[in-house]
């Protein structure tokens, strides 16, 4: 047995030197899920599958799980960062972690790392402040461990915190509350004692404040528990002790001066205030009068200097009793224009008009303003007067309600406001003027917005036209400025807010246009215009007008609309004009292999020249869908150098002009379909070579920029570009072929077929760039290409290796398209290649034939599906259930649409290959071969 306990022991002691076993549960829960993950895996379940759902779990977890690496930046965050700390976990990815934890807490994390690498311990339950995205500081409580391999090295840490900015306020809060409260009951001057009423009715004193000690002279500690009549027995026979009994039950205060207090050492005179505190609970607050007779000679002296102070008062003073004016200071005597004397016993009334600036009754309004500050309302108001001689002046008076020992009187500062009217009237013909103006735009309104130093920002103003674009008022909109923000078109709301913000920064003149959607679904256009100008408070005011432009839209609307009715006609004809030249050699053939069809020879011959011509067709379409919306690139990780350099070289193959290469050294790796920007730069060459009749230099240099948010148009979010600049000395493009060059089927060539560089502007498009020409006649034209750069290691360009086809075997084919003549003629063309084929229309019935026949014991070796079905199941959602029933179908995915995303990545929705319609029984018969073995 004491084996037993020494092996315990032993094993304890070995656990608790382990780092791993001291880390935190959340920790430790983490390592669950990651092992879970690991054995699910283990057991060959769908990998994406199982990464979805842990990745779901982590991602809703309700704390922060991260993960460093070994130099302590974060390669792995869940979705909680965006909770806690506002950022996207990307976003968040990019950051050293003492850029966002508050500098006096770096001294925490730095002990946490060296503890962690040092002692290859964990941590639990640290407090670190981290900065949200909004600059405020969150408490995050943190605790992980570090991360070794099996060799020993250190390889991160990994951590699960927890937001608890919330409780920590909370607690801050809580203790600056009670810490105010006792400081004020330890600061304030009146003595007080505390009570708690028992259940049996005894008063029990609990406590009192250092002012109690000082009035009393001693240590009311002494009394801490003690019931009130033992603690002062001399308020035994007082009604004192049941006033704090009914205090404490009811919450009435009482008041009681004059309290004679003599015995157990306490001697005075106190004014007591009794009031309760919580339920059952009150305190005693008592002042000490003795004080008060003391000062009454001080409170005499102290009369004489108000005295003079009211009297050298800069406002008009009057006292007004039942008699009239009972007195007045100086100021307000030299007001009127009279002495003192003539103003005593007088009535406001026989210094005023008959009636006030308003209509109203002079006397009418004195009467009202009397009777309310009599009745305690205090009253601000504006007057006018006359002087001695009868001239009217401007005050402001604040009259408020006075008790001089037994009489009720009232107060009256009276403030000349003659030369402040004066400005007031000026500054009311000046917004007179400016309302007047906004409210008779005829389609637009004028606005203020204020924003504070703090940045929050409101509407101060908004002028009546706001009734005929918004639908509502002038306070309506200034109450909640949603009434207009909330109007801008989703697509135009983030720009409209960016530039804003930027003029805000910058305090610079704004002005913009943006699309707005009324109520009824209507769409019009606004233009907006403001300026800054800084207020006194620091708060920055922005007068704006917003103007209906709709009219003048649609205007220009219509002119682009019959610019690309033009364009589209000339697309049109072009396209009418090539597919018919290819389709009379289709014809043309198909009718003379009739005719020779008794000639085997002749008739294959001709037969072969109509599939030429069919070839030049889809190749046509290609380009067609290209500088559409289609021809999807497929994108993988080059660089540039050998792309360009192989098309250039490849372009000019067989012409007298040459090309030079300025590339930078350090040129950033894109992420692009290599064919298609070969595609591109040979067009551009070409037009290069052309331009100057094939003999001369095409200059091509490509370097690395970075273009700031905003500064280009067609990029205005800015960032990291490769910079492709090619450049000829031809005879250069005119200003009206410049606004044309990138439209499909222009071209000023005798020969060519216009696609070229419509092509180009479409690919350059699809790749996230921009490609744009600068060109002067007979001087030349250079043709400027942007790609967005990427990150990581590149490929190096060249030809692919060719793929080794395995021979192939007689196979069982499930083939499903709803168009019956594909299905017909690709029935036949499998046949023709010796393989057995059930054919289907819609994706429902391939599934259940697929199902019924592997369960008859007859399964297909291969399944082609037709990606687009017109009412029913295309082939992306049929093969998901055809693998849930074999997860190793073999399956081909078949379309005619190049930009689908399925065409250009089948793996990755679980295709084996792609068929391209239209395809070839030789192309039909490779795509088999590397599938059937």
């Amino acid at each position: 047995m004491p084996d037993k306990k020494l092996r315990q022991k032993a094993a304890q002691k070995k656990k608790d030197e382990n780092p791993a076993a001291r880390q935190s549960q959340p920790v430790k829960e983490t390592q669950k899920l990651q092992k879970s993950v690991s054995q699910t895996k283990e057991k060959k379940e769908p990998f994406n599958l199982c990464e979805e759902r842990w990745r779901y779990l982590l991602d809703t977890s309700s704390a922060w799980i991260w993960q460093t690496d070994e130099n302590m930046r974060h390669i792995y965050t869940n979705a909680f960062v965006t909770k806690c700390l506002g950022y996207e976990p990307d976003e968040f990815l990019n950051f050293d972690i003492l850029e966002l934890v508050h500098p006096d807490d770096h001294v925490i994390m730095k002990g946490i790392v060296e503890t962690a690498t040092g002692q290859k311990k964990g941590w639990s339950n640290e407090v670190l402040r981290w900065r949200h995205k909004d600059g405020s500081w969150q408490f995050i409580e943190t605790s992980g461990s570090p991360l070794f391999d099996s060799s020993g090295k250190f390889m991160g840490l990994h951590g699960v915190d927890h937001d608890i900015t919330e409780r920590r306020q909370a607690e801050i809060a809580l203790r600056e509350s009670e810490s105010r409260t006792r400081s004020i009951i330890e600061s304030i001057p009146l003595g007080m004692h505390m009570y708690r009423l028992e259940p049996d009715g005894r008063l029990i004193f609990t406590g009192a404040n250092p002012a109690a000690d000082r009035i009393l002279g001693l240590d009311n500690r002494i009394f801490i528990g003690k019931p009130i009549e033992e603690a002062f027995p001399p308020l035994t026979n007082t009604d004192i002790p049941e006033r704090y009994r009914e205090v404490a039950l009811s919450g009435k205060a009482w008041k009681k001066e004059d309290v004679e207090y003599e015995g157990d050492t306490i001697k005075g005179a106190f004014e007591v205030h009794a009031f309760r505190t919580a339920n059952n609970c009150m305190v005693a607050a008592f002042e000490d009068i003795k004080h008060r007779r003391r000062n009454d000679a001080e409170l005499r002296e102290k009369e004489l200097k108000y005295r003079t102070l009211f009297e050298s008062a800069n406002d008009g003073i009057f006292i007004y009793g039942n008699t009239g004016f009972i007195d007045c200071n100086q100021r307000g005597a030299e007001m009127y224009g009279l002495p003192k004397e003539r103003i005593i016993g007088r009535s406001p009334g026989e210094f005023a008009p008959e009636r006030q600036p308003d209509g109203r009754l002079s006397s009418e309004v004195a009467d009202e303003k009397i009777r309310l500050a009599l009745n305690g309302v205090p009253q601000v108001f504006e007057w006018q007067p006359l002087r001695e001689d009868g001239t009217p002046f401007d005050v402001e008076i604040t009259l408020n309600r006075l008790e001089l020992k037994d009489s009720v009187c009232l107060q009256a500062i009276v403030r000349d406001i003659t030369e402040r009217k004066k400005v007031e009237n000026a500054l009311r013909e000046s917004e007179g003027l400016v309302r007047s103006i906004g409210n008779n735009l005829p389609n637009g309104m004028l606005y203020q917005i204020i924003r504070s130093v703090d940045g929050t920002r409101r509407m101060s103003y908004v002028s009546e036209g706001v009734r005929k674009l918004y639908g509502c008022s002038p306070e309506e909109a200034m109450a909640d400025p949603n009434l207009i923000y909330g109007r801008i078109a989703e697509e135009d709301r983030q720009r409209l807010w960016e530039e804003e913000e930027a003029a805000f920064a910058s305090f610079t003149n704004f002005y913009t246009e943006a699309k707005m959607v009324n109520p009824d679904g209507r769409i019009r256009w606004s233009s907006f215009a403001s300026s800054p100008r800084r207020l006194q408070d620091g708060s920055t005011c922005w007068d704006g007008v917003e103007i209906e432009i709709t009219e003048r839209k649609q205007l220009e609307e219509e002119r682009l609309k019959s610019q690309k009715l033009e364009s589209i006609g000339t697309l049109a004809g072009g396209i009418a004009h090539d597919f018919n030249n290819l389709l009379q050699g289709v014809f043309g053939y198909i009718s003379m292999a009739k005719i020779t069809f008794d000639q085997k020879d002749k008739s294959l011959a001709m037969l072969k020249q109509a599939e030429e011509a069919l070839h030049m067709s889809v190749n046509l379409a290609a380009q067609l869908l290209t500088f559409s919306k289609g021809g999807k690139p497929v994108k993988r990780l080059i660089r540039l150098e050998t792309a360009i350099e192989n098309a250039a070289r490849f372009a000019l193959s067989g012409s007298h002009s040459d090309y030079r290469l300025e590339i930078a050294p350090d040129l950033w790796p894109v992420e692009a379909d290599e064919g298609q920007l070969a595609q591109v730069i040979q067009n551009i060459v070409l037009n290069a070579n052309d331009s100057m009749a094939g003999n001369g230099t095409v200059f091509i240099r490509a370097g690395n920029v970075h273009l700031q948010r905003g500064k280009n148009v067609r990029l205005p979010q800015g960032g990291r570009f490769v910079r492709i600049d090619i450049e000829d000395s031809g005879i250069g493009i005119s200003g009206q072929t410049l606004e044309k060059i990138f439209d499909p089927y222009f071209t000023t060539k005798q020969r060519g077929s216009g696609l070229g560089l419509a092509t180009s502007y479409s690919i350059i498009k699809n790749h996230g760039g921009l490609i744009d020409v600068k060109s002067e006649i007979n001087r030349g034209s250079t043709f400027v290409i942007y790609l967005p750069a990427a990150a990581g290691e590149a490929h190096e360009s060249g030809t692919a290796s060719p793929v080794v086809r395995a021979g192939s075997r007689k196979a069982r084919i499930l083939l499903m398209d709803d168009e019956q003549m594909v299905r017909t003629v690709a029935r036949e063309m499998l046949a023709a290649l010796g393989h057995d084929v059930v054919s289907t229309e819609d994706g429902r019935k391939a599934i259940d034939l697929f199902r019924q026949e592997r369960e008859a014991g007859r399964p297909f070796d291969l399944v082609i599906l037709d990606l687009t079905v017109k009412g029913g199941m295309g082939g992306e959602e049929a093969i998901a259930r055809i693998r849930d029933i074999d997860p190793n179908v073999r399956a081909v995915v078949s379309s005619g649409y190049s930009d689908n995303p399925v065409v250009a990545d089948y793996h990755k929705y679980g295709f084996s290959a792609v068929l391209s319609k239209p395809y070839s029984i030789d192309a039909l018969e490779d795509c088999l071969n590397m599938l059937v073995t």
